[in-house]
């Protein structure tokens, strides 16, 4: 819900939503103030403002995989050799990077190599990039559950 309120001859507007960073923008017009405030609401609602960068960093890599694993991937059809392929994924350092630290390069840098052989006969032996079963496209869709 917006906040407008009068300021110094000036009219500023705060919306504040849960998950989203806090919004404020001053105005010298109040109908400009309440055409920002029912605009940046809109926004809000369809999604397209973005998500607080302080969320970020307070969530590990590990941690939103095993989210993850834990409620989308139980849905699907391959949840076994999906599981298996996000548990070994688990043990790399990269895991224990907060979302914020975390740059594309990161991802060429870990293969998903098999301790293994049953392992390596379920998952084989494929980079995290060409993972069929693992893509930052299911990334994305589990940061919706944030």
């Amino acid at each position: 819900m917006a906040n407008i309120r009068k300021h110094r001859n000036k009219w500023q507007v705060r919306i504040r939503r849960t998950g989203l960073r806090a919004l404020s923008k001053t105005f010298t017009l109040r109908k400009d103030a309440m055409e920002w405030a029912r605009q940046m609401e809109v926004q809000a609602d369809r999604h397209d403002l973005p998500a607080d960068p302080k969320a970020l960093q307070r969530i590990t890599l590990g941690e939103l995989v095993e989210r993850y694993r834990d409620t989308v991937s139980v849905t699907k059809r391959g949840y076994e050799r999906e599981r298996v392929s996000l548990t070994a994924f688990l043990r790399h350092s990269i895991c224990a990077k907060r979302l914020s630290d975390l740059r594309t390069e990161d991802f060429g840098v870990y293969p998903l190599r098999p301790t293994s052989a049953p392992l390596a006969r379920l998952v084989g032996n494929r980079s995290i990039r060409s993972s069929s079963s693992f893509s930052l496209t299911r990334l994305r869709a589990a940061l919706q559950i944030l």
